[in-house]
């Protein structure tokens, strides 16, 4: 009868573990199928004038959560994935268009022009203008 008892007390707490194991993993997997779920909702609204406290709220997160969590999987802050979204947008407009500077930086989704321009020199190392002139040419000779 001992033996039955210790045996049923195994078969409850290796239950047990599993159990919590998969409510686990599906909460990662969760985790991670939101991540990718914010990320494809920046990729659209990028132009729009949107923020960390947006995005929080859009997703019923608090903000420093969501900021805190978004860093542990995708490895950069939201901020930075949202400045690197509009000046990827940007980088494309600059190469395939001739829009001014002014009307690139609105359409990628900054306020300012200046914000514009300091965020793409960080991002890229170079002013909006001189990525223009260094890859127009190298893009046209692609075509």
């Amino acid at each position: 009868s001992k033996h039955y008892n210790n045996y049923a007390l195994s078969m409850l707490a290796t239950d047990v573990t599993k159990e919590f194991l998969t409510s686990f993993e599906t909460s990662e997997n969760s985790t991670q199928k939101n991540m990718a779920e914010i990320k494809e909702w920046i990729r659209i609204n990028y132009a729009n004038h949107i923020s960390v406290q947006k995005v929080a709220w859009n997703f019923n997160y608090n903000q420093n959560y969501l900021s805190t969590i978004f860093k542990k999987y995708t490895g950069s802050s939201l901020l930075t994935y949202i400045n690197k979204t509009r000046i990827n947008a940007a980088k494309k407009m600059l190469l395939d268009t001739s829009l001014p500077i002014k009307t690139i930086s609105a359409r990628s989704g900054f306020n300012d022009e200046k914000n514009f321009m300091k965020t793409f020199k960080r991002i890229q190392g170079i002013t909006p203008t001189q990525y223009r002139t260094t890859f127009y040419r190298k893009h046209m000779n692609k075509q």
